[in-house]
């Protein structure tokens, strides 16, 4: 029994460990590191060692609000004073 306990644990180990593949991903966000590839940082001090461009892409004025300031996707049915 309880080399089935520990034969158990191993595999746990080893599935946790695959988690991401090829390694961990560059997320960096001031929410939960888990929601960094959807959700946007709100200040460039939240991501300290990365390239600028990736700095400036990541930020809310320039990931979301640029988007919705210029009418992309659903927000072109908007008015613009309703995007601003």
């Amino acid at each position: 029994m309880r080399v089935a306990h520990c034969a158990f644990a191993l595999a746990l180990v080893a599935a946790a460990a695959n988690g991401y593949p090829g390694g961990t991903p560059d997320f960096q966000t001031d929410a939960a590191p888990y929601c960094a590839s959807c959700h946007s940082s709100a200040s460039a001090d939240m991501m300290s060692g990365a390239p600028a461009e990736r700095v400036q892409k990541e930020l809310a004025a320039n990931k979301h609000l640029a988007l919705i300031r210029a009418g992309e996707g659903n927000y072109q049915a908007l008015s613009a004073d309703e995007r601003a």
